[in-house]
Parts: C-alpha cells; structure tokens; sequence
C-alpha cells in the first residue's frame, strides 16, 4: 500500500490498459499526420489500428471476465 494512496491520481490506482492502448492510437495517428514520409506515414497509421483493436481486445476480455460468476 502507498504510504500517501489517498493523494495518488486514480490514474495511478486504477488500470484502464485499454484507455491507455486508444491514447497510443491517437499518439500514432498525430504523428502520422505530422510526417512528410509516405513510408512512415502508412507504418504510423498500422500501429494505430493495431492498437485499437487491442484496446478492442481488452474490452471484450473485460466484459467476459465481468460475466463469469
């Protein structure tokens, strides 16, 4: 237990990996829109889908595992 939990941001106590997965995607599609690199344009873009879907992922297996008894 952290000595000072109660002055922690929820952030910190709290795991929402699949809102940190979609902030990543947005990270990756700033960026994306930032280059003049074809090339890293598209590679950007593919990471973000892929981290969508992850986040995707994440919030299936957290609704499964909120089913189960």
């Amino acid at each position: 237990m952290f000595p000072d939990e109660k002055k922690l941001s929820r952030d910190l106590v709290v795991d929402d990996a699949s809102l940190t997965l979609r902030a990543t995607a947005d990270l990756f599609e700033q960026s994306a829109t930032e280059t003049a690199n074809k090339e890293k344009r598209e590679a950007l873009l593919e990471y973000a889908k892929l981290y969508r879907e992850m986040a995707g992922v994440r919030d299936q297996s957290d609704t499964e595992a909120d089913d189960e008894p």
